[in-house]
């Protein structure tokens, strides 16, 4: 599985003030969470934005496994991310 290079996971989780991302979680982030899950289907369809930091979001262990996770984005805004990605890797 491929996953976030070390410096784009320092600078997210610095973004986010190294706290978890969800609302009212005074912990600190100690993982990411993929909006995007990790998928087969979603990995054909978005490989650029499936592993980007655009993806991901700094969280504690405690919400990881226990709160509920914020929504997906539309469809239409991940294919815009993911040709925005396509463009800077030209």
């Amino acid at each position: 599985m491929k996953q976030i290079n070390y410096d784009s996971k320092i600078s997210l989780f610095g973004a986010y003030g190294w706290m978890c991302a969800i609302t009212d979680c005074p912990n600190e982030a100690c993982d990411t969470h993929h909006i995007i899950p990790q998928t087969k289907v979603n990995k054909k369809k978005f490989p650029l934005y499936i592993h980007s930091p655009f993806n991901l979001f700094p969280i504690c262990h405690d919400c990881h496994m226990t709160k509920p996770l914020p929504a997906k984005p539309p469809e239409r805004l991940v294919k815009l991310f993911e040709e925005y990605l396509t463009a800077l890797s030209i």
